[in-house]
Order: C-alpha cells, then sequence, then structure tokens
C-alpha cells in the first residue's frame, strides 16, 4: 500500500508522488502578493524538487519571519519534515498552522499523515474526517481515510474511500493503486488488472505497478 497523503509546498500535492494537484492554477495567479516572499516560494520549491528539503524549510521559515501568520509556509514546514521522516515536527508545523486557520484544510492532512506514520491511527483519522468537513469535494482527505481503513483491515470500508476519491479525480493514481492491492488480495484478478492498467495510463513509470502486474500473472499460472 502505498503511503498516507500529505499537503505540502503551498499548494496542495500528494506525499506519495508528488503531485502538484493546483498546478495549472499557478500559471495565471501568484504564488503570494508580496513579490519578495513569491521569489522566494518559487526557490523553495526548486529546492524541494532537488530533495533539498532542509533548504527550503530554511526559506519557509525566512517567510514566516516576514509574515507570521503565512499558514501556508507553516505547512510547507510540516510537508518538508514529513519528507525528512520527521513526524512528530511534521505534526507540530500542521497543529501550528491549524490552530492559527481552523479552516485551512491542508494543514489537517499533513497532521494526520504525520500520525498515522506514528501509530496513531485514530487521531489521524479524526484529522482527516475533519479535512473532509471542510473540503468535502477534495479527494485527498477521502483518500487519506482509506489509507486509515486499509491499515485496520476495514477493507470494504477502505474500497468505497477510494472509489469515492477516483469519483472526485478521476486521475488520482494512488487511489487506483491501492485498490488494485485490495483486488489482488481478494484474488479478483481482472478488476486489479483494471485498475493497475489506469495507474499506468496515469503514470508509464509506476514501477510498483508493474510489479503487482508481473505478481498476477505468476498467480494466475500457478492456478
Amino acid at each position: 500500500m502505498r503511503k498516507s497523503a500529505t499537503v505540502a509546498l503551498f499548494i496542495i500535492a500528494l506525499f506519495v508522488t508528488a503531485l502538484v494537484r493546483a498546478e495549472s492554477k499557478l500559471q495565471t495567479e501568484p504564488l503570494h502578493p508580496d513579490p519578495e516572499v513569491e521569489s522566494m516560494v518559487k526557490k523553495a520549491f526548486a529546492l524541494e524538487a532537488s530533495g533539498d528539503w532542509k533548504g527550503a524549510i530554511a526559506l519557509y521559515q525566512k517567510i514566516l519571519k516576514m509574515y507570521p501568520r503565512e499558514v501556508r509556509a507553516m505547512n510547507s514546514i510540516s510537508g518538508a519534515y514529513g519528507e525528512l521522516g520527521q513526524f512528530r515536527k511534521m505534526a507540530a508545523w500542521a497543529k501550528r498552522a491549524f490552530t492559527l486557520d481552523p479552516q485551512y484544510m491542508p494543514a489537517y492532512v499533513n497532521y494526520g499523515s504525520a500520525l498515522a506514520e506514528l501509530g496513531r491511527l485514530g487521531e489521524a483519522e479524526k484529522a482527516y474526517r475533519r479535512a473532509r468537513q471542510l473540503e468535502p469535494l477534495d479527494p485527498v482527505p477521502v483518500y487519506s481515510l482509506g489509507t486509515i481503513a486499509e491499515q485496520q483491515r476495514r477493507i470494504r470500508e477502505a474500497m468505497g474511500y477510494y472509489h469515492i476519491a477516483v469519483s472526485l479525480d478521476s486521475e488520482f493514481e494512488d487511489a487506483y493503486f491501492n485498490l488494485a492491492g485490495i483486488y489482488l488480495d481478494l484474488k479478483k484478478y481482472d478488476k486489479a488488472i483494471a485498475n493497475l492498467k489506469k495507474v499506468l495510463e496515469l503514470n508509464p513509470n509506476a514501477e510498483d505497478a508493474k510489479v503487482m502486474l508481473t505478481e498476477i500473472e505468476r498467480k494466475r499460472n500457478k492456478r
């Protein structure tokens, strides 16, 4: 199963695949009304793309010195700490963001993802439910609820969440992948293959999907 979702970078993204879902919006709207901050954010994006998460954190912290209430910068720091595997810091920065702005949905996703990594699944689920309440048409919170249900072996519930996620976003690669994994476990190979083909249609370089397809063929040949 792929990792749970995380919101990072000032904009909604998936931690597991770094899929930027607001990318088209960035092409027409400024990242920040302050041109200096906008330049800093773009530099932070470049650092993140190169894997320099510590460098990105330093830039976001500079932004916070200029704009102490900038919750997007706080949540970006949270996401960067998640990439570094420092989940307590990830949770702390996300909580700082939604404490300042209780309506800021992405911070609840990051908080939930950090708690899930720390094994606090009940608290993570509560955070994801809050995120979904705030943005019911966003696929990330509902997908995240699916990952919690799957970890707790509530398989039918997990499948329901993943199906909702792809109904909200037909290009949600990770939801298709997780559905494929469940169908493989249930030995429903045709459905698993259909979902893996969708993954590869969206991302031809998805090696984990290719490995799963190979596994399905091996299992089929044993029958």
